[in-house]
């Protein structure tokens, strides 16, 4: 079964949508939930959900994060400026250690830990940091 989708042109977070709720005209005015962007949406523009895909629950650090950015004036998916890879990472280490640790050298705009099929770390990660003088003070860091 297909089930409906529309976009926020904003944002980009995504909404399951019943066509039936935009009325039996062309269509009605919605209103993101995440970034309060509105447009007109028509029952003619709306995307299917294709078998396989599933909708997921917009996590609250990325709703925070794109919050910011549009507050700041940036790209919705703006993370930062500088990358860094962390390695020799210890298994049981989490995200919001790295979070803390490298925030006091700046805002730090993304951590991914990588993992395995079964969720366990594979002893390195990614952190982003939202400027350049951020980056450069995390280089520092021991």
């Amino acid at each position: 079964m297909f089930k409906y989708v529309n976009y926020c042109g904003r944002c980009q977070a995504t909404f399951q949508i019943d066509p039936a709720s935009l009325g039996r005209g062309k269509g009605k005015r919605l209103k993101c939930g995440v970034c309060e962007h509105s447009w007109f949406q028509s029952t003619d523009k709306l995307f299917k959900l294709k078998e396989g895909f599933e909708m997921v629950e917009f996590a609250e650090k990325d709703l925070q994060r794109v919050k910011a950015n549009l507050a700041a004036g940036r790209d919705a998916s703006f993370t930062g400026v500088v990358k860094f890879y962390v390695g020799n990472l210890d298994f049981g280490a989490g995200e919001q250690e790295l979070q803390d640790f490298f925030s006091v050298a700046g805002e730090v705009g993304d951590v991914s830990i990588v993992r395995d099929d079964t969720g366990r770390s594979r002893g390195f990660a990614f952190v982003t940091m939202v400027t350049k003088e951020g980056g450069e003070k995390a280089q520092q860091l021991d």
